[in-house]
């Protein structure tokens, strides 16, 4: 199961949670349901050592971080519409 590093919005907490990929997390410290996942971008590629290879693996870590800043952005207006 993968881990996911997250900010509350009520009390600031940054912790980590391990569950799939389509749940969420609450806050254990606050117990608020309103948190931010964070988005990952480290990690490590081996076997690259061409220069299309490496421009391949560079288009898809910028298209993940496009989406994960989408998501993001999506979430902070479900929260900014439910309070």
């Amino acid at each position: 199961m993968p881990s996911y590093a997250y900010r509350c919005v009520e009390c600031l907490h940054q912790f980590t949670a391990f569950h799939g990929f389509r749940e969420r997390a609450g806050c254990p410290c606050c117990n608020s349901s309103i948190c931010e996942r964070i988005p990952s971008v480290g990690f490590t590629v081996s076997g690259v050592n061409t220069p299309e290879k490496k421009a391949k693996v560079g288009e898809k870590v910028e298209e993940f971080i496009k989406e994960a800043g989408e998501e993001l952005k999506e979430q902070r207006k479900s929260i900014e519409d439910n309070r």
